[in-house]
C-alpha cells in the first residue's frame, strides 16, 4: 500500500470482492464507514464516491470501488456493502443521484420501485456520493415513503455548497421478520474530535447474530482539517449492538449521523471493506 504522501489528486481505488455461488448476479449496494479526504482542494472541495459496477457484478464476485475526481485526495475509504440475491422477495434496492449545482434548498429525487409493495414499506437510506464544498455539510433522508415510492432528499444548509450527492437504498416490507433498520447520531458542542459510542436493542431479537450494514447519511465537520470520520459496529448478539463514531488527527467535527440495517438471512452476503490504494 501507497505512504498516505504519495497519494495523488484524482486516485481511484477499488478491491475484488469474492461472493458465494449464487444463482445470478445480486445486487450490491454500498455506503460509506470512513472518509479520510484532504481539506486542501479549491473552495475546501469535498468528493468521494463508493460503488459497484453493474458491469463487475457477476454471481460469484464483484468489484467494489472508492473514487475522488478533480482536485481532491481521497487518502482512505472504508466501504460497507450489501449483496442481495437476484429474485429477493420483499424487498427491492437501489441508488440515485441529484446534481443540484449549489441550487438551495433541500433536493428530492423520487425513487419509484419496480414493483409496488402492498403496504408502506420500510426504507434504509445512506450516502454513497457527496461532492459538497466551502462548508461541511450534507445529509441524506428518506421522505414522502409510500406503496410506490419515496424521495430521497439531500441537503446541505447553510453557506455550503452542495453540487451534487447520492445514496444506497432498501425497501423491505413492513413487518418483515428478519429485518430492522434505524439511524444512530453523534453531535459535538463545540466541535471536536473525541468518540461517542452507544448501544442498540433489536425488537424483537433475532433468532440468530444477523449481519450489520451501516453508511453515514450526515456530515457537519470544519473545514480547516482534514475530513476524517468514521462508524464502528461491535459486539453484535442476537439481542444488541454496539456502535461508535468518530474521528482521529486534527478533524474538527459537529455532528455525524449513520443508518443500519441488521440482516438475520443466509442468503445474504455483506461486510465492510477498507479498499487498498493502488
Amino acid at each position: 500500500m501507497k505512504d498516505w504522501t504519495a497519494i495523488e489528486r484524482a486516485e481511484c481505488q477499488k478491491q475484488d470482492i469474492p461472493l458465494p455461488g449464487q444463482a445470478g448476479p445480486p445486487v450490491v449496494i454500498t455506503g460509506f464507514n470512513l472518509v479520510d479526504i484532504g481539506h486542501g482542494s479549491k473552495y475546501s472541495q469535498v468528493r468521494a464516491k463508493c460503488y459497484a459496477s453493474g458491469t463487475d457484478v457477476y454471481s460469484d464476485r464483484f468489484t467494489l470501488h472508492a473514487d475522488t475526481w478533480s482536485e481532491s485526495y481521497l487518502y482512505k475509504a472504508t466501504v460497507s456493502w450489501l449483496a442481495i440475491p437476484a429474485g429477493s422477495v420483499g424487498i427491492l434496492a437501489g441508488s440515485c443521484r441529484i446534481h443540484p449545482h449549489n441550487a438551495g434548498g433541500p433536493h428530492p429525487c423520487r425513487v419509484d420501485f419496480q414493483t409496488s409493495f402492498l403496504k408502506v414499506p420500510e426504507i434504509f437510506l445512506c450516502l454513497n456520493y457527496m461532492d459538497f464544498s466551502k462548508v461541511w455539510r450534507v445529509e441524506a433522508s428518506a421522505e414522502k415513503i409510500t406503496r410506490t415510492g419515496f424521495d430521497a432528499v439531500f441537503q446541505s444548509r447553510g453557506d455550503a455548497c452542495l453540487w451534487a450527492a447520492g445514496g444506497s437504498w432498501i425497501a423491505y416490507e413492513s413487518g418483515r421478520d428478519g429485518l430492522e433498520h434505524g439511524k444512530i447520531h453523534a453531535k459535538w458542542d463545540p466541535a471536536g474530535a473525541t468518540e461517542q459510542s452507544g448501544k442498540v436493542d433489536f425488537c424483537p431479537a433475532f433468532q440468530k447474530v444477523p449481519r450489520i450494514f451501516t453508511g453515514l447519511t450526515e456530515i457537519v465537520s470544519h473545514t480547516e482539517f482534514n475530513l476524517r470520520v468514521q462508524v464502528k459496529v461491535k459486539n453484535v448478539t442476537k439481542d444488541k449492538f454496539e456502535w461508535s463514531i468518530g474521528a482521529w488527527g486534527d478533524t474538527c467535527k459537529y455532528a455525524i449521523s449513520a443508518a443500519w440495517l441488521a440482516i438475520d438471512d443466509t442468503g445474504f452476503s455483506s461486510s465492510a471493506q477498507l479498499i487498498p490504494r493502488q
